[in-house]
C-alpha cells in the first residue's frame, strides 16, 4: 500500500506490454498490484496512460474520505492531517495520532532501516509511509495523459490537488445493457401500510461498515411498531466482511422485519428489485456512482440515500428519492415513520423516477477519449 508496489506484478505487466504493445494503458485502480511501477513501465515506453478514479482508496489512506470517520473531507493531500486521520482510523486516540503525525520523516526511516515494523513501530513510521503514498499518487496523476472522474466530487478533488482541468474528463457510470432491457411492472401501493403489506426496503452491497447496513437495523429498532421490512443483500469478500455480516445478524436478532440474504446474481437484479418499494443506500463513505442507484431507477424504485458524494449527485430530493444525514439512525428512523404515515409520499417519489442512461453513452465518451489519447501513434 505504501511502497513502490508489487515487483512481481510489475514484471508480469512489463512482459504483457512487450507482448501486446498497446496503443494506450487504462488503469482502474491504484493498489499494491496496480502500482506506480506499472505507470512507469508504460510511460518509459511512450504509451499514454489513462487513469479512472473510482473510489476514495485511490488517494485516501483511510479509504473513505471521511475525516475522523465522521465529516466529509475535501480530499486535499495534507501530510500531517492525513497521517493523523489514518492512525485514528486504526484505533489510535486522536490526540496521540496528532502527535505521531508530527514525528520527523527521518525518524520513521531510521526505524525502517532497523527492520522495525508492525504495530506501534508502523504507527511511528506512518508519516513517512503516507508521504510515500502521496508522492506516488501525485506522480500517477502527473504522468497520466488523462484522468477520468466518474462524478463531480471526484473532479473537484482532482482540481484541488493540482490536476489541470484539461487533463480531467468527467464520464459518469451508465447502466450495463444486460440490466437495462425489457420492462418492469411495479406492485400497486396500498392505501395504508400494515403487517400484511409492509413498506418493503432493499439494500444491496458488500458487507462492510462503510456501506452502513447496521445503520438501517438501528433505525428500524427505534420503531418496533413500524410496518417495514428491510432485506440486506450482500457479498462477503474477506474475513473482515464475514465478521461484519455476523455482527449484522446479531444486531438484527429475532426481529422478523430484517433479513440478511446472499447477493443477488447480476442477471436477476431487475426482477428482484421490482418486488420492493424503496432502495436504501446508507453509505458512510463517498460513493462514486453508485451503480445500484441506477439499477433501482431502472426498476422504478425511488432511493433513500446518505447525503454524500455520488449518492447526492444521483438523487433529486423529493423527486426520485430522499437524502438523509449520513450515519444518523435517528434521521433514518424519522424518515421511515414519515413514509409509513403517508403511502402517497412514496407514490410521488415513484412518479419522479426516470430510466437512467445506459452504458452505451459511457462507451461513446470513452471511445472519443481513447482516440484523442492515441492520435498520431
Amino acid at each position: 500500500m505504501y511502497g513502490e508496489g508489487d515487483p512481481i506484478a510489475a514484471e508480469s505487466f512489463e512482459r504483457l506490454l512487450e507482448a501486446e504493445r498497446p496503443d494506450a494503458v487504462h488503469l482502474h485502480a491504484f493498489t499494491a498490484a496496480v502500482s506506480i511501477r506499472l505507470v512507469r513501465a508504460a510511460s518509459s515506453r511512450g504509451i499514454p496512460i489513462l487513469f479512472t478514479y473510482h473510489t476514495p482508496t485511490a488517494s485516501c489512506q483511510r479509504g473513505t474520505l471521511m475525516r475522523w470517520g465522521r465529516q466529509v473531507c475535501d480530499g486535499r493531500l495534507r501530510r500531517t492531517l492525513c497521517t493523523a486521520c489514518t492512525l485514528e482510523g486504526k484505533g489510535m486516540p486522536r490526540w496521540l495520532a496528532g502527535g505521531a503525525a508530527r514525528l520527523p520523516t527521518a525518524f520513521g526511516e531510521l526505524l525502517g532501516s532497523m527492520g522495525l515494523a508492525g504495530g506501534g513501530w508502523t504507527a511511528l513510521r506512518m508519516r513517512g509511509l503516507v508521504e510515500r503514498r502521496h508522492r506516488a499518487f501525485e506522480e500517477l496523476v502527473r504522468t497520466a495523459a488523462g484522468v477520468v472522474a466518474v462524478s463531480d466530487w471526484i473532479r473537484t478533488l482532482l482540481l484541488d490537488n493540482g490536476v489541470p482541468s484539461g487533463k480531467i474528463f468527467l464520464c459518469r457510470q451508465g447502466l450495463p445493457q444486460n440490466r437495462s432491457s425489457g420492462t418492469v411492472s411495479r406492485p400497486p401501493l396500498p392505501p395504508a401500510w400494515n403487517s400484511a403489506r409492509p413498506l418493503r426496503i432493499v439494500c444491496l452491497g458488500r458487507f462492510d461498515p462503510v456501506k452502513g447496513q447496521d445503520l438501517l437495523i438501528a433505525a428500524l429498532h427505534r420503531s418496533p411498531e413500524l410496518p417495514v421490512t428491510i432485506d440486506l443483500y450482500g457479498a462477503v469478500q474477506s474475513p473482515s466482511e464475514e465478521r461484519y455480516r455476523e455482527r449484522l445478524r446479531r444486531a438484527a436478532g429475532a426481529d422478523p422485519r430484517i433479513q440478511i440474504r446472499e447477493m443477488i446474481p447480476p442477471e436477476s437484479v431487475p426482477e428482484r428489485l421490482a418486488a420492493y418499494d424503496l432502495l436504501a443506500v446508507p453509505s458512510r463513505w463517498l460513493e462514486a456512482g453508485p451503480l445500484v442507484i441506477l439499477e433501482a431507477f431502472a426498476a422504478g424504485l425511488p432511493v433513500l440515500g446518505a447525503r454524500l458524494g455520488g449518492i447526492s449527485e444521483r438523487i433529486e430530493p423529493g423527486v426520485n428519492g430522499l437524502l438523509l444525514e449520513p450515519d444518523a439512525p435517528a434521521a433514518w428512523a424519522e424518515t421511515l415513520r414519515t413514509l409509513c404515515a403517508s403511502p402517497g409520499r412514496l407514490a410521488i417519489l415513484q412518479s419522479g423516477v426516470r430510466f437512467p442512461e445506459g452504458m452505451e453513452r459511457t462507451a461513446e465518451v470513452m471511445e472519443r477519449l481513447y482516440r484523442r489519447l492515441t492520435e498520431g501513434r
